[in-house]
């Protein structure tokens, strides 16, 4: 509802022949070409982003050019965007440990996407199944199928490992939105615990998966609800979550921070800027962030921004998983 001022434009990018980079790359050129646009933002930011941001900044030297969830090299994307900004890929991982610690987990149990991971993805693994050797307990990785029933996939992984070990259940993460609800169903019925990240919210899978949460009612009121309903369940303290995907909290985080720069009510490199326009974009939510820094060198970029939210355990309230310290050897891990 925040984007919906008509000083906005939202454009997907076109299905069609040839390569995502060269499709990207003439949308936003296009998109240039239009005399009262003051500001773009691509988010996610896609393999070709930087390619596409230079050829509009070759003739529209003045636009601000700012980029969401980067899938680029990250000094490749540093130097052509103005601002990056995405999800902190060691501290959702470690994050993800220590909120199964405070569940009271025996094991952590990842159900991974298939294929080659990305960068990020790779980093989030290695720092959660770090993460998990400190504090004692087990890491355990499980990849789903790209075809087939991938619902029973997720189910038969429950079945065989929520119950955990030495009394204490294990707790789950899922790195693919829509298998939430079958993934919930399975923990409600079997006694697993849900530790929700960049692609869970209040929103996705809950209200079917507690079918008393009215989902009607909007986004905005759907926590309340899903709390409500977890409780009354008897399963309060076993179900975290962002309150909103990181996709969608920085696309329209940095296009509120993209308009306040254009008007001069905010800056770009202002750290608490930014944190504030992501807590409007996603409302309820409480935000850190700080510069990314270089896993070999360890200089910290003058544009490139981590950030995440604190997560909300239903029936109990915030985590207070930003005021958590992230151990900077977890930035280099492999």
């Amino acid at each position: 509802a925040l984007l919906e001022d008509p000083v906005y434009e939202r454009h997907s990018l076109p299905e069609g022949p040839g390569p995502r980079s060269e499709r990207l790359a003439a949308l936003l050129s296009e998109a240039a070409s239009n005399p009262r646009l003051r500001a773009m933002v691509v988010c996610p930011a896609i393999p070709g982003t930087a390619e596409a941001f230079r050829r509009v900044r070759a003739t529209r030297p003045d636009l601000l050019l700012l980029a969401g969830e980067s899938e680029e090299e990250p000094l490749l994307i540093q130097s052509a965007a103005d601002l990056v900004a995405g999800a902190d890929s060691a501290a959702s991982g470690y994050l993800a440990a220590e909120t199964a610690r405070r569940f009271g987990a025996s094991t952590l149990v990842l159900l991974a996407e298939p294929g080659e991971p990305s960068p990020a993805t790779r980093l989030k693994r290695a720092a959660a199944a770090a993460a998990c050797g400190d504090r004692g307990f087990g890491f355990r990785l499980v990849e789903l199928p790209t075809k087939g029933d991938r619902s029973q996939a997720v189910e038969a992984a429950v079945a065989e490992a929520a119950g955990g070990s030495g009394g204490k259940p294990a707790a789950f993460a899922l790195e693919a939105g829509d298998l939430a609800e079958t993934l919930l169903r399975a923990l409600a019925a079997r006694g697993g615990v849900f530790v929700g990240g960049e692609a869970s919210a209040p929103y996705r899978g809950f209200p079917a998966a507690f079918p008393t949460a009215k989902p009607a009612l909007g986004r905005s009121t759907v926590l309340n609800s899903v709390d409500a309903a977890v409780v009354g369940a008897g399963l309060a303290g076993r179900f975290s979550t962002w309150i909103h995907p990181s996709r969608e909290s920085f696309g329209a985080g940095l296009a509120l921070l993209a308009r306040g720069a254009v008007e001069g009510s905010a800056r770009l490199d202002s750290l608490d800027d930014l944190v504030a326009a992501l807590g409007r974009a996603a409302p309820g939510s409480y935000w850190r962030a700080a510069y990314y820094p270089d896993p070999a060198t360890g200089i910290a970029s003058r544009n490139q921004v981590l950030a995440y939210p604190d997560s909300y355990a239903f029936g109990k309230g915030y985590l207070s998983l930003t005021k958590v310290e992230i151990p900077e050897r977890w930035r280099s891990l492999e």
